[in-house]
């Protein structure tokens, strides 16, 4: 497969995707598909569902258009996989599917993948290989699928790793990979247009399981890839690549158990929540953890390209900041908020407060500054409750 192709996906994905998402956007708020607020929920005002069926055509359409799928039988595979997490998200948005059936589809969908040759621990017997591979895959998806919290940050989260994978990818040989990650990057960037803050359209589960499946799979792809040049740097480079979502699941895991909460009621207690409760925005605090998957996904790249070393450095680098910066976090009380009365009708006002100003608490949310400049931000994450106690109007 010519060099040319991935990037033709890619590119042919974003041209569909301006065009799909705000499509299915349309198609959402015609029938009624939309996000009501809710007291465990972020969102102020009722949204579009359904961009997923944007981002999920739109992929399809740069893989189509561009040809990758010619001759590549696995990458078929892949992609039918794709669309069944696709159509399981679609089900569950319309009519919330009971956890076992939805835990069946996702470990048929992985079987799938474990049949195509892409798996977890390429070496092993298929008795390890397989549950190791079903916990990846299962547990990546549902991760993405928690990081749909607030405005732009699981699409963000998404496109940059899909564009690391389809560099590490590349520089493996495997095109048809690349080809695939880049069009789930092309179209997710093209989601985000309509999807950063404030946002006229929400992936929903159906968007948010397929790009999770679609990481999932090709992160063992290029995890595959590397097994020869030694299991620990091969089972690095996917793990380091996707820190960001798997510490922000295991953060909301271990505090709803330390809080005696159930693990899978939803709630305000993400990192990005928590990152506005130390004084952040939204667009900052998705800014912040947008950073760090950036920086991950550069950190995966370099350990898998021509400088190891270098990227052995960078990847414990990156790992460890994401790793004090989410223990901080786990300080912040996210349990004893406000929850949001219902909002009023029509548009959020204006806000014209001087820049700095706490604004009300909007929608039961508690009250947000204005952007939190750098000593701000240090303040808040290293020097105790301040930051905190403004927040819950003490001192």
């Amino acid at each position: 497969m010519p060099t040319e192709i991935p990037l033709l996906a890619g590119g042919a994905a974003l041209a569909a995707g301006l065009v799909l998402v705000p499509l299915a956007a349309h198609l959402a708020r015609r029938r009624g598909w939309v996000a009501v607020p809710r007291a465990d929920r972020w969102h102020r005002r009722p949204t579009a569902l359904m961009g997923g069926l944007g981002i999920y055509a739109a992929t399809v359409a740069g893989l189509g258009a561009s040809g990758a799928l010619a001759g590549e039988l696995p990458l078929v595979g892949l992609l039918c996989g794709a669309t069944v997490m696709m159509g399981l998200g679609a089900v569950d948005d319309r009519r919330s599917v009971m956890p076992r059936p939805k835990l069946l589809t996702e470990l048929a969908c992985t079987g799938l993948a474990f049949a195509l040759e892409v798996r977890a621990l390429p070496g092993a017997p298929w008795w390890v290989g397989l549950p190791v591979t079903a916990l990846w895959v299962v547990g990546l998806t549902n991760a993405l699928n928690l990081l749909d919290n607030m405005d732009g940050l699981a699409g963000g989260a998404a496109a940059l790793g899909a564009l690391a994978l389809g560099g590490i990818l590349l520089g493996q040989g495997d095109q048809g990979g690349a080809a695939f990650a880049f069009a789930v990057a092309g179209s997710t960037l093209a989601f985000l247009r309509e999807n950063r803050h404030p946002a006229r359209v929400f992936m929903g589960d159906c968007g948010s399981l397929f790009l999770g499946y679609a990481l999932a799979v090709l992160a063992l792809r290029a995890h595959g890839g590397a097994w020869a040049a030694g299991p620990v740097r091969a089972t690095a480079i996917p793990l380091v690549l996707l820190c960001v979502p798997i510490a922000d699941t295991t953060l909301v895991t271990v505090m709803r158990l330390w809080n005696g909460r159930p693990v899978s009621q939803g709630g305000r207690d993400h990192a990005s929540h928590r990152l506005v409760y130390l004084g952040l925005s939204e667009p900052a605090a998705v800014g912040v953890l947008h950073g760090a998957c950036a920086a991950a996904g550069a950190a995966a790249w370099a350990l898998a390209g021509l400088h190891p070393q270098a990227g052995a450095i960078a990847a414990a680098a990156t790992v460890g900041v994401t790793l004090l910066l989410f223990i901080r976090l786990a300080r912040v009380d996210a349990y004893r908020r406000p929850a949001p009365p219902a909002p009023p009708p029509g548009p959020a006002p204006a806000d014209h407060r001087a820049p700095g100003t706490l604004a009300p608490a909007a929608g039961g949310r508690p009250p947000v500054r204005a952007p939190a400049t750098v000593p701000e931000l240090r303040v808040g994450l290293f020097r105790g409750r301040s930051a905190q106690a403004r927040h819950d109007g003490v001192g």
